[in-house]
C-alpha cells in the first residue's frame, strides 16, 4: 500500500491530503475512489464517491461520509483488531531480528575495516622503513602514501558509521506493553 503511494506511481497532490484515508478508499458500488469534500464553507467533511463529484447525483447511490465519526471509526478498529499486544509482540520480535541482522552485519564492517586499517598501518611502516634503510626520499614515495592516507580515510569513516548504527539500541520485549498503550 505504501508503495502505491510513492511519488513516482500516484501524484503527490493525492498523497499530501490532510485527511487521513484520502486516496485509500474506493466506493463498494461503483469502485471509484472516496476522496473528501468539504460543505459549508468548509465546515464539515464527508468522503465522497468521485463518480458522485464528478457527475452528479443519481450516478452512484453511496451516501457521503462523515471525515470525522469515519476516520474515528477506522481507527478505533485499527486500534482493537491491528494495534493488540500480540501482533506488537511479533513486530517488536521481527523489528529485533531485523536489527539483529543490521548488527551482524554492521560488525562485519567494523571488523573489516579494522583489518584493513592494520594493513594500511603495517604498509605505511614499511614505507617508512624503506626511506630510512635505502636512498629512496619520501617524494618518490608519496604517491603511496596519499593512496594510502585515502584508503586509512575511508576505511575509518566506514567504521564510525557502522559503530554509529550498532550504537541503536534494540526494542526489548518488555516494551511491548509501553509500545502497544502508545499505539492506543
Amino acid at each position: 500500500m505504501l508503495r502505491s503511494k510513492a511519488p513516482k506511481v500516484t501524484h503527490p497532490r493525492r498523497t499530501a491530503s490532510p485527511y487521513l484515508l484520502s486516496g485509500l478508499l474506493t466506493c463498494q458500488t461503483c469502485g471509484k475512489a472516496l476522496s473528501a469534500a468539504e460543505a459549508k464553507g468548509g465546515r464539515y467533511t464527508y468522503y465522497v464517491c468521485r463518480s458522485l463529484l464528478s457527475r452528479g447525483s443519481g450516478e452512484c447511490t453511496t451516501p457521503r461520509l462523515n471525515a470525522k465519526r469515519f476516520e474515528r471509526l477506522i481507527i478505533d478498529q485499527i486500534r482493537q483488531h491491528v494495534l493488540t499486544e500480540s501482533n506488537m509482540r511479533d513486530l517488536v520480535k521481527m523489528v529485533n531480528e531485523e536489527m539483529d541482522s543490521v548488527i551482524r552485519e554492521q560488525q562485519e564492517r567494523v571488523e573489516a575495516a579494522d583489518a584493513g586499517l592494520a594493513d594500511i598501518r603495517r604498509r605505511m611502516d614499511r614505507l617508512w622503513e624503506l626511506v630510512e634503510r635505502t636512498d629512496l626520499t619520501t617524494e618518490e614515495i608519496l604517491p603511496r602514501i596519499r593512496h594510502h592516507l585515502e584508503t586509512q580515510e575511508r576505511l575509518e569513516q566506514a567504521a564510525d558509521e557502522a559503530r554509529a548504527l550498532l550504537a541503536l539500541r534494540r526494542a526489548d520485549v518488555q516494551d511491548v506493553e509501553r509500545i502497544a498503550a502508545n499505539a492506543r
